[in-house]
């Protein structure tokens, strides 16, 4: 989102719908969502550090040849 430039009615939160704004979304993937639902999606235990961990095996694998 940075460093592109969206229409207000097309930033929604992709699992609700609702519009969002910059202070008020978080994405994965390049999928955005509104922060509740975000939370209620993704967090696990009070920590977000399975994410993380996804993320990280995700990028090792996109960085091996021919994978």
């Amino acid at each position: 989102m940075e460093s592109q430039a969206h229409h207000k009615s097309c930033f929604k939160c992709s699992h609700g719908g609702y519009s969002i704004s910059p202070s008020n979304y978080a994405a994965l993937e390049g999928i955005w969502y509104c922060k509740h639902h975000f939370s209620k999606l993704f967090k696990e235990k009070d920590s977000y550090n399975h994410l993380i961990k996804f993320a990280s095996m995700k990028r090792a694998v996109a960085s091996v040849p021919g994978a």
